[in-house]
């Protein structure tokens, strides 16, 4: 496998085709002075706190979370911009890690990214806890791991899930 410096510079290459394949799809007449330079304006504009919002009640369930001792991570299939806009969001704090697939090696629903976040947090895979609001082919593909996924797009109100996280947790805890 490649090593970080190799996927974190592989990560620019990746977004720079999306980009043009998505100008290329709307217009393929559009020509570009520089398209090295747009495509690495875009892709820093992505870092932008502005462009980035959080889900209401995120920051009282993370609290809510924390405060019953539950340790966190983020993972992601964004890429190494992620830290800047979670700390303008306020919520970096509340992660002890921030996985990506540059780190692991492969992306979600991929098991070695779990894998990484279970070894941080020593703990078996089936231990883990995943809050996501991912497609449901991607949730199922984590469940498929022996990891409770729990999709968070259904929830309407966030602020009653600690009580049920606090219950699946101990379920997934082995007895003392």
């Amino acid at each position: 496998g490649q090593d970080f410096e190799s996927r974190v510079a592989g990560e620019f290459s990746w977004w720079s085709e999306r980009i043009r394949q998505t100008f290329q799809a709307t217009d393929s007449s559009v020509l570009f002075a520089d398209f090295p330079a747009f495509a690495n304006q875009l892709f820093e504009s992505f870092a932008s706190p502005e462009l980035w919002q959080i889900r209401a009640g995120i920051p009282a369930l993370l609290r809510a979370l924390k405060a019953r001792g539950h340790p966190m991570a983020v993972l992601s299939n964004f890429d190494h911009r992620l830290p800047k806009p979670l700390e303008s969001l306020g919520i970096e704090e509340f992660f002890e890690h921030i996985l990506l697939p540059a780190e692991a090696g492969a992306a979600k629903p991929a098991r070695a990214l779990f894998d990484l976040a279970a070894q941080r947090f020593d703990v078996p895979l089936d231990q883990l806890i995943y809050l996501g609001d991912d497609d449901a082919s991607t949730l199922a593909a984590i469940a498929a791991h022996g990891i409770c996924a729990l999709d968070i797009r259904v929830v309407e109100r966030l602020s009653p899930l600690p009580d049920p996280i606090e219950s699946i947790a101990t379920l997934a805890s082995p007895n003392p």
